[in-house]
């Protein structure tokens, strides 16, 4: 992972589990458990992003409709990749673009920019 990519509060994975990004710096962050507020620092290489799946966007609170999910007026659009694997990517769309939200910590990113509100990460991941 690149400290670029982060903001406070973002998700990660650990060898340890998930956590949550309390402080960035340019070679190591400080993370914390979500049952206790006691952060410790690891080096950011030893971080990896969390895959975005149904389970996380319904946990954030978005709601699953036949073609996308929403939140609000924040929609990401489902786009089944192949039928064989079934794997799937969520897509923002901006007027002609589109953008690929693979990551949890890019949703939050995109989302906090957009809205001004940061997603509820109490349940979000387990």
């Amino acid at each position: 992972m690149n400290a670029k990519e982060l903001r406070t509060g973002n998700l990660v994975q650990t060898t340890q589990g998930v956590f949550k990004v309390t402080k960035i710096s340019e070679n190591e962050i400080d993370i914390c458990p979500f049952l206790t507020n006691e952060p410790f620092t690891i080096f950011i290489n030893t971080a990896r992003p969390i895959t975005l799946t149904e389970e996380c966007l319904i946990r954030f609170g978005f709601y699953e409709r036949e073609f996308y999910f929403d939140k609000g007026s924040f929609y990401l659009t489902k786009n089944l990749l192949t039928k064989r694997t079934g794997k799937k990517e969520y897509l923002y769309q901006a007027h002609t673009k589109r953008f690929q939200v693979k990551y949890v910590h890019q949703l939050q990113n995109l989302y906090f920019a957009l809205t001004g509100e940061e997603l509820v990460v109490s349940d979000a991941v387990s």
